[in-house]
């Protein structure tokens, strides 16, 4: 009997061993299933953003600077555990293979020519989620949260087929750009956006100095000369280039306000509005200021600007009163004035005056587009919106020797400089005394590599702006009075900025004929051509990043009006 229980009870536990073996091998099974599904899930994902980036790698191929170097894109099963994968939901697998599939990519996927750090516990994060259990996973590429598109898929399509002759903020060259987005997302493998470093970091003062150099060597500089990046565009160096050498005459000059209360005399030359501006902001500040030329008051001007006169007709301040500056505006925009190449004539100036008295130029419109002789100036200063970059930086060049601690000279009768305007302040920290504009000094020094390794230079500069203004001048000669020259006097026609009025064949300007224009510029492209609302008519302003084909372009729309108003005239 107890051998027959026995039996009994051998035979039950071994049908229930059996059926505890069959469910264990159905659960490792199921396991084995899963693991492996996750695992080929992850292989297709892998291959299809490996494809993916090797198609952008393709197109970056073309475009070199927009990443140094490339490497192959890491494997993600190099790195991690493959049992890790068994920690992960699929809708995140999925979600991920989605994305890619629609070529969407990570911010690390998108820059997968970067070598991705293999992720370690430390770099994991914890991530809580009502609907799903506790998951870990590393904070890099593996794993992307956030998705935006890639530099080489952005779209130029538009702006090749867009021709902007506005006047400023002006058009920069296409690949200064790229670049320059490629450097916000991620500055030289820094992992941060230009705009996101410290002003004040080894990184971006090497930025600055980069820019300086650059634009040392386009202008020729002298060492004794300062580079300060400054804020607050051209206006706010009416304000500064005055009360700065107004400080160091008081400093070099200790007993002059005794003697002369109305202080040293600041010779202004008005040759368009942007000079009748800083006159006008030089009088509120109380300088005691003398007008050597106002060009509205020639002869046959009919008070408009128009003509420069010769410098040898200037009424400058006798050196025996110790002018503190000459000032004057070497390309006038808003009425396309511009001083004959090379500039101000300086040879006309009398040999001590010009010995003696710092010379300040304002050249934001028209900076690198020719050369210009900076020991010459005391002050050359001039916005980037034009020529040099985006707006929200000015350069200045000053002597060295003209840089000063205002605040000795408020003793003597100088003036209390605003700490920001002080130049002293930005030479002695490398224009690191507040944070500068960082994005503006960087595409800057885009744009000043580009013209000295790419362009030619200044000499190349000049060479097309001569080539291009004189297209579109000849064409308004020919034009049977169709387009009339807004500056009257030939020699002083801006390259930069041309100015004319529409007309009908002997008619006076018809501001009807002028919108017909400015649509059928549009027609092609051309954009940003009315001119300034202060004195009407057409301008197509010819920085420097437009281009000599561009030119043309519009020269030929100037022509077909040209034919099609004769047309109508019959």
């Amino acid at each position: 009997m107890e051998r027959t229980t026995m039996t009994l009870w051998m035979m039950k536990n071994t049908c229930f061993l059996e059926s505890h073996r069959s469910h264990v091998r159905a659960r490792v099974g199921l396991a084995r299933f899963f693991l492996i599904f996750c695992f080929l899930l992850r292989l297709a994902s892998w291959l299809s953003s490996t494809i993916t980036s090797r198609r952008v790698e393709s197109q970056l191929n073309s475009l070199p600077f927009l990443l140094p170097s490339t490497t192959p894109t890491p494997s993600p099963f190099t790195s991690l555990p493959l049992s890790f994968l068994l920690f992960f939901p699929l809708s995140s697998l999925t979600s991920h293979a989605n994305r890619v599939s629609k070529g969407e990519k990570s911010y690390s996927g998108l820059t997968s020519s970067l070598p991705s750090p293999s992720p370690s516990p430390s770099s994991w994060t914890t991530k809580f989620s009502s609907a799903q259990p506790l998951i870990l996973f590393p904070s890099n590429s593996l794993f992307p949260t956030t998705t935006m598109s890639s530099p080489a898929q952005l779209d130029t399509s538009n702006r090749e087929m867009t021709i902007n002759l506005g006047a400023g903020p002006s058009c920069l060259p296409t690949e200064v750009l790229l670049q320059a987005a490629q450097g916000i997302i991620d500055y030289e493998r820094t992992g941060m956006g230009l705009v996101e470093l410290s002003h004040r970091s080894s990184t971006f003062i090497k930025v600055v100095k980069s820019a300086e150099a650059d634009l040392r060597q386009l202008l020729a500089i002298p060492e004794d000369y300062a580079v300060l990046f400054q804020q607050g565009g051209g206006t706010e160096q009416f304000t500064a280039t005055a009360l700065n050498l107004l400080a160091a005459h008081a400093v070099k000059n200790p007993d002059y306000m005794s003697q002369n209360p109305r202080g040293p005399p600041c010779d202004y030359a008005i040759t368009g509005s942007w000079t009748s501006k800083a006159l006008k902001e030089a009088k509120r500040m109380g300088a005691n200021v003398n007008v050597v030329v106002d060009s509205r008051k020639e002869q046959g001007a009919d008070s408009k600007f128009g003509c420069i006169p010769p410098v040898s007709t200037w009424k400058l301040s006798p050196v025996e009163s110790k002018p503190a500056f000459l000032y004057y505006c070497d390309n006038e925009t808003v009425e396309g004035v511009e001083f004959p190449s090379p500039g101000l004539a300086f040879d006309q100036l009398p040999e001590e005056y010009r010995k003696t008295v710092p010379i300040v130029a304002d050249c934001s419109s028209n900076i690198l587009s020719r050369p210009i002789d900076v020991k010459a100036h005391s002050i050359i200063f001039f916005g980037a919106q034009k020529n040099v970059g985006p707006s929200g930086v000015t350069i200045v060049i000053v002597r060295k020797d003209l840089i000063v601690d205002p605040d000795q000279g408020v003793p003597n009768g100088g003036p209390r400089v605003p700490t920001t305007l002080v130049y002293k302040n930005a030479a002695d920290n490398g224009s690191l005394y507040n944070t500068p504009p960082t994005f503006a000094i960087y595409a800057t020094g885009l744009v000043l590599r580009d013209l000295l390794e790419n362009k030619g230079g200044v000499q190349g500069a000049a060479q097309r702006s001569e080539n291009k203004s004189r297209a579109v001048y000849q064409t308004i000669a020919s034009s049977n009075g169709i387009f009339v020259p807004s500056v009257r006097q030939q020699e002083v026609r801006s390259r930069m900025n041309i100015t004319f009025r529409v007309c009908r064949p002997g008619g006076p300007p018809d501001e009807e004929l002028e919108e017909r224009f400015v649509k059928k510029c549009s027609e092609k492209g051309i954009t940003q051509v009315k001119g300034h609302r202060s004195v009407g008519g057409i301008r197509t302003s010819l920085y420097n990043a437009i281009t000599e084909e561009q030119t043309q372009v519009l020269v030929q729309v100037m022509k077909t009006f040209i034919d099609e108003i004769s047309e109508e005239a019959k």
